[in-house]
Parts: C-alpha cells; structure tokens; sequence
C-alpha cells in the first residue's frame, strides 16, 4: 500500500494498487469537490451542527400549511384588479390640466351668473321703483276720482233740487 500527503490532505492507495496509475496532481473524488482530511471533517461537522441549530430555532417562526389557509390563494387574487387595469382606469382619469381648465370654465359661470344675478337685481329695483311711482299715480288718481265723484255728487243734489 502506497501512502502520498498531498497539500489537499493524505491520499490513501487501496491495497489491490499496483502502483502503475499514481496519483493525480490535485486528487478530487468528484469534479469540484476535493478530499478532506478528518480535522477538516470534524469542522465542517460542527459547521453544519451550528447552521442546524440556527435552522432549528426558526423553524417556529414559519407559517404551516394550515396558517397560510387564512390567506388569498392565486385564484382569490384574480377577481382583483391588475397593474394593468389600473392604469387603464387611471389613464381615463382627468389630469391636472383637465381639473385646471374645469376650475376656469366655472369660475367663468360663476362670474357670469354673478353678473346675471347684478342685472336682474338692477332691473328688480328698476322695477320697484317704477311700481312705487304707478302706486303714487294711482294715489293722485283716485284722490281725483273722489274729488270728481264729489263734484258730481254735488252737481247731482243741485240737479234734483231744480228739479
């Protein structure tokens, strides 16, 4: 048997080796994996005891399959809305010129409407005015009318008595 220390760690020959093939100048059992001595199998050992006891303390921590029951599943989450048919939806929605150009469009009605509602006043109290006069004509008139329906009650009581 035939021993060789390589800096890879101790390459052992079988007993049934003749010696003939030798050992190659970076021994790998499988391509990209390399033989390790048994101090460096201890480490990785104790690597991976430490990265299971990590694992292990956050096993808790995960959702089971009866935990995640509470929550939508893909086909719940299809009769929802998608990216795409938000931005349809908004696309549709008025800019912030279109909101700019409706604000102006009514304050112009609501100045024209105010100046509407100016003349109608103006002509309301022209109107008013006019109403208030006709009411003083018709004072004087039928102030006329008595003193006419006087007279010709007077006239009427000389009538008769000539008579």
């Amino acid at each position: 048997m035939r021993v060789a220390d390589t800096s890879f760690g101790v390459l052992l020959a079988t007993s049934t080796d003749d010696g003939r093939i030798g050992i190659p100048p970076t021994p790998s059992i499988i391509e990209g994996f390399w033989q390790m001595t048994p101090t460096e199998m201890e480490e990785q050992i104790k690597n991976l005891n430490h990265w299971t006891r990590e694992v292990a303390q956050f096993l808790p921590l995960l959702a089971t399959k009866e935990d995640l029951k509470a929550f939508a599943t893909n086909e719940d989450l299809k009769a929802y809305a998608t990216k795409e048919d938000l931005r349809d939806a908004v696309a549709k929605l008025a800019t912030k010129e279109d909101l700019e150009a409706a604000k102006r469009y009514s304050e112009n009605l609501t100045l024209a409407t105010r100046h509407q509602i100016r003349q109608v006043d103006q002509k309301v109290d022209a109107l008013g005015r006019q109403v208030d006069a006709l009411g003083r004509q018709l004072k004087d008139v039928a102030g006329d009318v008595k003193n006419i329906a006087e007279q010709v009650a007077i006239l009427t009581a000389r009538e008769r008595k000539k008579k």
